[in-house]
């Protein structure tokens, strides 16, 4: 094999039936995720709930330190490929060895008492347990963007939607027979991500084993390797820096502000970040696609997919995540109970995280599909000062030997949405010109998009939801579903008046379902 070569790829799966799966999936997901943030906080209590989010996000950290772009590259070179069991091959023994080294480092942290800096006197075995729970989703994760790179969605995410029906139903068991605490929640958890991975490496390992698996462990592994260093270098400090950084905000408020503070941000990021179920569907679709048009060398279909995917998504997050700010309250109260009530606030800000996430995601993958990892690293890094300095002045106490504002969750809320959002916009110029997009038109529409959509949150949801509530008598989330229909409602008409607000229109729409629905 030489690098001149691209191998050619076969499309299982439609474009249009693998968001469908994708999206029907996360809709089960989606379910799954409410139910559970409705009984695990309630049966943790903000103290255990914050611990558990905590080393999840140093775990998370951890891994990433190990990580150096290695996923990144095996989604970007096997979605180029029609059969890649060779680099599925070396993904995997790439896999156990970072995974031992990252065991060795948690070994070496809690025998030598600096696990007591770095996860704050957390018990020992929470630690390790943690760290292997988060092991164990990743893996979950690369299986099915193995099966997203093969365009072999529908299967995997029917089997990751049943998976999570099954942790569902195992917490509300738990839950019904007073058994549902910490340990007892890290260990469904790990049940359910080892049957995960487990059924998700039979189905594609040995079913679909003749895209994904067959090939010999060093066929073509220096070429990969190539490949994969010069992709990868660039992004090495970056990956680093978003480890650190991704660690920081969350340990500065572990140490000055407690677990139960870090469970406040944590119960709203999770909530928020269900509103980007349209998103986190699409995300593996919209990479693929360029990386596949720019291996032809069409940077004209590619510019077509990030054209279409980019407003629409923008809208549907912007829609979602208006909803979510103005229902927090009755949300928060209602399902997670009043010991969550300071996490209101929070939610208020973070809700509108799913719309930066959004734009994030998008023109990160990208920039990655297109393999401009220099061009990205070059971002992050001349962002990197701005975004820690801002992370501690919004989060840091003011009695802090470097006085900061003091605000805790709220100001972590603050920093990922307001910074998030200018940040973004740089990331966004950058794609433009370089697929030749306006990015001023862009912008254009999406602050259309902003006022309408925020002016009829505010409309329907502000005032007349408690107005319903009242005078129908139909309780608080009564009034707020009434509202919500209404809400969803207006904006359904709007987009039908008004495509391009969606960033849609009928002709462009028909048409373009059409061409990527064939390929």
């Amino acid at each position: 094999m030489t690098e001149d070569v691209v191998p050619t790829v076969s499309f299982a799966d439609s474009i249009r039936y693998r968001y469908l799966a994708t999206l029907l999936a996360r809709f089960v997901q989606l379910g799954a995720s409410a139910i559970t943030l409705t009984v695990v906080p309630r049966a943790l209590g903000p103290v255990a709930y914050g611990s558990y989010a905590f080393l999840m996000t140093t775990a998370a950290s951890v891994r990433g330190v190990v990580d150096l772009s290695a996923y990144d590259a095996f989604f970007t070179f096997s979605s180029q490929e029609r059969r890649s069991g060779s680099l599925t091959r070396l993904y995997v023994a790439c896999l156990a060895s970072q995974l031992a080294l990252t065991l060795i480092l948690v070994g070496v942290g809690v025998t030598t008492g600096a696990a007591g800096w770095l996860w704050l006197a957390q018990p020992p075995d929470r630690i390790v347990w943690l760290t292997i729970l988060d092991w164990l989703v990743f893996v979950g994760i690369a299986l099915q963007s193995l099966g997203d790179s093969k365009a072999l969605t529908v299967r995997t995410q029917a089997i990751g939607a049943a998976v999570a029906g099954l942790n569902v139903a195992a917490l509300l068991l738990l839950h019904s027979l007073g058994e549902l605490d910490f340990d007892s929640y890290v260990r469904v958890n790990v049940g359910s991500s080892l049957v995960l991975c487990a059924v998700l490496a039979w189905w594609l390992l040995t079913i679909r084993r003749d895209e994904c698996w067959i090939g010999r462990l060093f066929e073509h592994s220096r070429w990969y390797l190539t490949r994969w260093w010069r992709y990868a270098r660039p992004m090495i400090v970056v990956n680093l820096y978003g480890c650190a950084g991704s660690w920081f905000s969350a340990y500065i408020l572990q140490r000055a502000y407690g677990s139960s503070e870090q469970a406040y941000f944590a119960l709203a990021s999770r909530w928020s970040l269900l509103a980007l179920t349209f998103a986190g569907a699409a995300v593996p679709i919209f990479w693929r696609e360029i990386s596949k048009a720019m291996a032809g060398s069409d940077r004209v279909q590619a510019a077509r997919v990030y054209a279409r995917f980019s407003q629409s998504l923008f809208f549907v997050a912007l829609a979602l995540s208006c909803w979510l700010s103005l229902a927090s309250r009755s949300l928060v109260e209602w399902l997670a109970g009043p010991e969550y009530l300071a996490a209101v606030p929070v939610l208020m800000v973070m809700a509108f995280y799913p719309v930066v996430q959004t734009m994030g995601q998008l023109n990160d993958a990208a920039l990655k599909a297109t393999e401009r990892t220099v061009q990205l690293r070059n971002l992050r890094l001349g962002l990197a000062i701005p975004d820690l300095l801002i992370t501690y002045f919004t989060v840091a106490p003011s009695t802090a030997r470097v006085p900061g504002l003091g605000l805790g969750a709220i100001g972590v809320a603050v920093q990922l949405v307001g910074w998030g959002f200018v940040s973004r916009q740089i990331y966004e110029w950058v794609n433009s010109r370089f697929l030749g997009q306006s990015y001023l038109r862009g912008l254009r529409d999406r602050l259309a998009a902003f006022v309408v959509v925020g002016t009829c949150a505010v409309t329907i949801l502000a005032g007349p939801s408690d107005w319903l509530r009242v005078q129908l008598e139909w309780g608080t989330i009564g009034g707020l579903a009434l509202a919500s229909v209404l809400y969803f409602a207006l904006l359904g008409i709007l987009v039908v008046l008004w495509p391009a607000l969606a960033g849609l229109s009928f002709l462009g729409l028909g048409h373009g379902q059409g061409r990527l629905g064939k390929r």
